[in-house]
């Protein structure tokens, strides 16, 4: 009778760091006293202009982040290979859980293609996961994992950003000086020294100054440096995960 425990284990725990990353970045994002973020006011006296720049002011450990995630996406990837091993009677040498974008580099037979890892299997299983595959979809979850445990080795990194939309802000107050019509704000996502917003003034002092309290929304992003976009890490990992579990759930009822 197959045994499923150690795939089950290898789930359970990346759950579990999963839920550990979670809470760390919600502790270490927004229990800070400070703050991460802050806008800070640049003023243009010639042309009568206040500038908020978005500055970073504390520095999260995200080495420390990029440690439990790497944990999450292991534990993942070893869950799909440790299932290959279970549905195989006698395992070949080089069994492990296929994950092909191209279908062509699926079918080798060949070291390194999908019907050479599948081999050890039975058609029916190796036809069940060929139907898994994310040929042609790179935003699949499954194309995902195999990206970001690839990136995990040399270069899987994280990032932040302040999330798209008006942040909220209280006040501003300010000294010496008057707005003028109304702020303009930049739409989109930031990053560390973009403008946040314009402001014309009215001096009418000689020192103008301004206090803004900024609560913003920041954006947790995967960089896996190779020129892609980063992905946010709050969307990336659940889907991820339901995708694994899936997998393995389906597998099991095929006939082996």
């Amino acid at each position: 009778m197959l045994s499923f425990d150690a795939v089950s284990a290898k789930l359970a725990r990346a759950k579990a760091h999963g839920e550990s990353l979670s809470r760390r970045v919600d502790q270490d994002l927004y229990e800070v006293p400070e703050g991460v973020f802050r806008l800070v006011p640049r003023f243009d006296l010639d042309e009568a202009k206040c500038w908020l720049v978005l500055e970073q002011v504390a520095h999260p450990p995200m080495a420390e982040w990029e440690v439990i995630l790497g944990d999450v996406l292991h534990n993942l990837q070893s869950a799909l290979d440790r299932l290959v091993y279970e549905l195989a009677a006698k395992p070949p040498p080089g069994s492990e859980f296929p994950i092909f974008k191209d279908r062509a580099k699926f079918e080798r037979k060949g070291r390194g293609g999908g019907a050479y890892k599948t081999r050890g299997l039975t058609t029916e299983m190796q036809a069940a996961i060929e139907s898994l595959q994310p040929f042609d979809e790179p935003d699949h979850p499954l194309w995902v994992l195999q990206q970001l445990s690839n990136a995990d080795t040399h270069r899987l990194g994280i990032t932040l950003e302040i999330a798209s939309g008006l942040p909220v802000v209280e006040g501003p107050h300010w000294t010496d000086a008057q707005v003028v019509g109304h702020p303009r704000w930049e739409p989109g996502s930031h990053g560390v020294g973009a403008v946040i917003a314009t402001y014309d003034l009215k001096f009418t002092g000689p020192s103008p100054d301004v206090e803004v309290a900024f609560i913003p929304t920041i954006n947790v992003l995967i960089d896996e440096g190779i020129g892609q976009p980063p992905r946010p890490l709050i969307q990336v990992l659940p889907s991820v995960m339901e995708k694994v579990e899936s997998i393995v759930s389906f597998l099991r009822k095929v006939p082996s």
